[in-house]
């Protein structure tokens, strides 16, 4: 049986894979047929790793289905056991457990609705995920996502928070299907914001504040993910101790004691719903707006956090002469309480030490790659944290070399 391939390309990206061209993505107003999974036979040779039938649901809305405001839903529930007349819910039986090749993967998207000409691999981010742009034979293309064995109930939480994004009008693909260990979504296609900086050069932040206007109109109280406090703010800034603190300095008071304090003044900002890692690769062009991937962990959180991560990481850092500029214009449209400059720097130095730790703990992993964002992150996190007075051994740990000559 052929092996799974995943590349190593940009997240929901697929040049690598499918080359330049690829068939039209499923739209938003595209309609799936259940009947296609007459056209999608058993693999040959028994289960070839697909383990016993759970009952699943296929949730298929069509784009009249969106409020316009967001907060508000329809009918007042954005449950997935809906069932108005306008929205399709179809009860099935399909496999779940491990998916051994690309036979079994067709065949679950079978079982699903999607009848699969092909797949191709693409990247996966920080988590075990994986993913696939999958050519449907009826033409048009959606994205799945394949989640490790045991994390159903993962899967169903990462679908159940699409589906209230999406009920709620925010940018994000719409959701098609939810399978045990696959979900599978709206293919944006492979433009995203660090793909287009290039061409448009700082006018790429002009629809990226749309997204995140859109996500803080947002109200969070029934989202299925609780919101950021103080100890889930102090558990990422762990990170940064484990995997860049050098021994000599790892434990000492004043560091611990700069950390806790952060992510209490954090937990005290003004919330506002975030889409938690808000970064040009998650942000994808796609007929001249711009929509957010990568967004099953949002939550609610401080105001100015996802901005912070925009301007501040990965291809938004390349406008650093331009950030004065973008988070003052951003606190006036999104009407921000004053002291939102303050509460800037603190959500990019918090944001800044996570993603210093994450991203060298990825490279000792394995993934190299992620070293190429660092120097731009920790020259805007050091600045950040010398404003707000950090420990020298803190500032210092920043600018080393990190773990194993990293």
């Amino acid at each position: 049986m052929q092996e799974l391939d995943v590349l190593r390309a940009p997240l929901w990206h697929a040049g690598a894979a499918v080359g330049a061209h690829h068939p039209r993505p499923v739209g938003l107003g595209d309609e799936l047929d259940p009947q296609q999974t007459r056209e999608t036979q058993r693999p040959q040779g028994g289960a070839g790793g697909l383990k016993r039938l759970v009952g699943l649901q296929v949730l298929l809305k069509g784009p009249d289905e969106r409020e316009e405001d967001c907060g508000r839903v329809r009918g007042g529930s954005s449950h997935l056991h809906d069932t108005r007349n306008s929205r399709r819910l179809h009860t099935i039986s399909v496999a779940r457990g491990t998916i051994a090749g690309v036979d079994d993967l067709i065949f679950q998207l079978g079982e699903l609705g999607f009848a699969a000409s092909s797949v191709a691999a693409l990247a996966g981010d920080a988590s075990h995920r994986r993913f696939f742009r999958v050519v449907l034979k009826r033409g048009g293309t959606v994205v799945a996502a394949l989640y490790p064995a045991g994390q159903e109930q993962q899967a169903a939480r990462d679908h159940a928070v699409q589906a209230w994004g999406w009920d709620r009008k925010l940018p994000i693909p719409r959701p098609l299907a939810l399978g045990g260990l696959l979900t599978v979504s709206e293919d944006l296609g492979d433009e995203d914001l660090d793909r287009a900086a290039p061409r448009l050069g700082a006018a790429v932040l002009a629809p990226a504040l749309d997204v995140l206007a859109a996500f803080q109109r947002c109200e969070f109280g029934d989202l299925p993910t609780p919101p950021f406090d103080a100890t889930f703010f102090r558990r990422e800034l762990a990170v940064f101790e484990e995997n860049a603190l050098p021994s000599s300095v790892r434990g000492r008071p004043e560091i611990a004691s700069f950390l806790d304090g952060l992510a209490g003044r954090l937990a005290a900002h003004p919330y506002r719903l975030v889409h938690r890692d808000f970064h040009f690769n998650n942000l994808i062009l796609r007929d001249g707006r711009v929509l957010a991937v990568d967004f099953q962990d949002m939550r609610g959180g401080p105001d100015t956090y996802d901005l912070a991560s925009l301007l501040r990481e990965r291809g938004g850092a390349a406008f650093a002469a331009d950030e004065p500029v973008w988070v003052e214009r951003a606190a006036q449209r999104l009407g921000w309480a004053p002291g939102w400059d303050r509460r800037y720097l603190e959500c990019g130095a918090q944001r800044g030490l996570k993603v210093v730790g994450t991203f060298l703990r990825l490279a000792v992993a394995g993934r190299p790659e992620y070293l190429a964002w660092l120097p731009n992150v920790r020259a805007r996190l050091s600045r950040a944290l010398e404003d707000l007075g950090a420990p020298p051994a803190l500032r210092g740990a920043v600018t080393g070399p990190g773990p194993e000559g990293l």
